[in-house]
Parts: C-alpha cells; sequence; structure tokens
C-alpha cells in the first residue's frame, strides 16, 4: 500500500525561513540600500503588499539586477545557502526511520514537499536525496545571476499540488482505488494557518493532517489550537498537534507511526468514503437513507471515529 507524506517546508521542517542563511550573507548590502535592515526578517517588510507566493521572488530578482545580491546564482542558492538552514531537530534521519517502519508493515512511502520557497535551495538541505518530489519557486539564471521567476507555488494553492500528485494522471477519470496515492493513505505536515486548506482537504477524505509548533512555546501552540478551529470534532482542521521534533522516540514520531498503523487495520475493516462520513457528521447529507446508512456505519466503525477524534499534544 503506497502511502504519501505531504511537507510544507518552513517552520515545518526547518527551524527558520529558508531564505535566512541568504538574507544573512547579504546583510551589509541590504543595510547599504535600507538603513533600517537590520535581520533576515526585515526582508519581508520589502514584500508586505505582494502576494506571499511571487513577492519575495520578485524583489530577490531586482536585488540581483541593481546588485544588492550581485551574481546570486540557482548554483549559489543550492550549494552553498541551503546546506545553512538549520533544520528540525531529528532531520534527517526521520526519513530512513519512517521508510524502516512503512516496510515493516508492508506500506510504500513516498515524501512530497511543497513549499511557497526556493527549489534550490531545499534540494541544497540533507534531507533533499530522500524527497521523492520538490514543489516549489523556481528562478531562471545563468552564470552570472538568476534573471526572473520561473514557477511560484501560492500557499493557498497547495491542495492542487496534492490533487496532482495523488491523482497520478490528470487526464484520464479514475476511480478513487486507481489513484497513485489514495486520500485514505496521505498525511500532510505543516505549521499553521496557510496550511489549513489542505489540511480541511486530506482530513475530509479521510487522511491525517499533522500540524507541527516550536517545541516548549505556548504561544505558539494556543495560536496554532485559534488557527486551525480550536478542538471540537467537527471544526479542527487537523488530526494532529505536536511538537515539531522529528527525534527517534519523540511524540510526533510516536503519533505518526500510529496514525500509519491505524491506517493498515481500516483497509482491513473499512472501505467506507470518509466524506460521506463528514458529510453526515456536519448535518450536509440530505438522503434520508444514506444518511441513516452513514450514520450507523460510523456508530459501529472505530476507524471512522478515531479519525475524527483530534489529538492536541503541547509537550
Amino acid at each position: 500500500m503506497r502511502v504519501g507524506f505531504f511537507y510544507d517546508f518552513d517552520l515545518t521542517l526547518s527551524e527558520e525561513y529558508q531564505q535566512f542563511p541568504l538574507f544573512r550573507h547579504f546583510t551589509e548590502s541590504l543595510k547599504e540600500k535600507y538603513p533600517w535592515f537590520e535581520k533576515p526578517e526585515d526582508y519581508w517588510r520589502l514584500c508586505q503588499h505582494c502576494d506571499l507566493g511571487v513577492g519575495y521572488m520578485e524583489q530577490m530578482v531586482t536585488h540581483v539586477k541593481n546588485g544588492v545580491f550581485s551574481g546570486l546564482t540557482n548554483e549559489q542558492m543550492e550549494s552553498e545557502f541551503g546546506p545553512q538552514i538549520e533544520l528540525s531537530s531529528g532531520l534527517p534521519g526521520w526519513f530512513p526511520r519512517m521508510g524502516d517502519f512503512c516496510d515493516s508493515n508492508y506500506l510504500d512511502p513516498e515524501h512530497h514537499v511543497i513549499s511557497v520557497g526556493i527549489d534550490p535551495l531545499i534540494r541544497g538541505t540533507s534531507i533533499a536525496p530522500h524527497l521523492t518530489s520538490v514543489t516549489s519557486g523556481k528562478f531562471r539564471g545563468n552564470s552570472k545571476g538568476i534573471t526572473k521567476i520561473s514557477n511560484i507555488v501560492d500557499p493557498f494553492q497547495k491542495v492542487e499540488v496534492i490533487k496532482t500528485i495523488c491523482k497520478g494522471d490528470l487526464y484520464t477519470d479514475l476511480a478513487l482505488k486507481d489513484y497513485h496515492i489514495n486520500y485514505r493513505h496521505a498525511l500532510v505536515f505543516g505549521d499553521g494557518f496557510t496550511d489549513r486548506d489542505m489540511f480541511r482537504y486530506i482530513r475530509q477524505r479521510g487522511g491525517i493532517a499533522i500540524c507541527v509548533f516550536e517545541p516548549g512555546n505556548r504561544p505558539a501552540y494556543e495560536n496554532a489550537v485559534h488557527n486551525l478551529g480550536g478542538d471540537g470534532t467537527l471544526n479542527s482542521s487537523v488530526t494532529i498537534l505536536a511538537p515539531r521534533d522529528y527525534r527517534a522516540g519523540s511524540v510526533l514520531e510516536e503519533v505518526t507511526q500510529e496514525m500509519l498503523h491505524n491506517m493498515v487495520e481500516r483497509e482491513k475493516h473499512c472501505d467506507m468514503d470518509y466524506l460521506l462520513v463528514h458529510s453526515m457528521l456536519r448535518g450536509q447529507l440530505e438522503h434520508p437513507q444514506i444518511n441513516e446508512i452513514v450514520s450507523g456505519h460510523y456508530q459501529d466503525c472505530k476507524w471512522c471515529q478515531k479519525l475524527t477524534s483530534p489529538q492536541l499534544i503541547f509537550s
């Protein structure tokens, strides 16, 4: 059984925004241009009134052209700045451990990153060899520097990327059982509000939505609870909220392995379309007989019940 792990990157797999090593490198040039510039996060002030996916990338192209980011190339981003990104604890070891766990449960894992960041930065990290695919922003360029944007990923279009990967064949009508990755076998990892659409999309279809936050950061935890619908069964956008710690034996590893085990067992005992269960619980099934059938199934199916009970874990 193929399972798909789908990850946001910034503050999901990393402890900082992936662009920060690059911004740190060019701090002096940025200070010359903008006297108020002091720290990497100040760069976002230059992009405040732009779309999240394209604004900072356009600004970077401008800074290459005007000499602030003199000579910045795709190759430099991958070889020099990508390796400097601070990854979250337990990475990249998480990936082979998940592989071993999946192997022992007869699962075939794939790991996909979907990010509003920059492709060569992600490919320059130590997790890149473990990834099945990376979907992120890209620049065109030459040996003298980047020259234009060739691809962007808008944070609110990540669902479309997941659909494309899961279906596998965009041009043929397929039964869900024939998808490359069944939505029931998908796990989505993100860090907050901009990941909410993909959390909801996967959770409504029987997959697992996992939101991570900085370990020990109570305000970050409470903010995630607030933004993702609280702890109510019907309102929560997530299945799991857990600290961003990918080390062996961490809470995140334990709950992820539990979810994978439940996937295996659910395939043996439950063939109900979870989208019907989700609609039934929200009172959105208009046909009384269908509602009765789905409701009866839900009352007897512990696997569907597990999916509707979010686990919000602070420590």
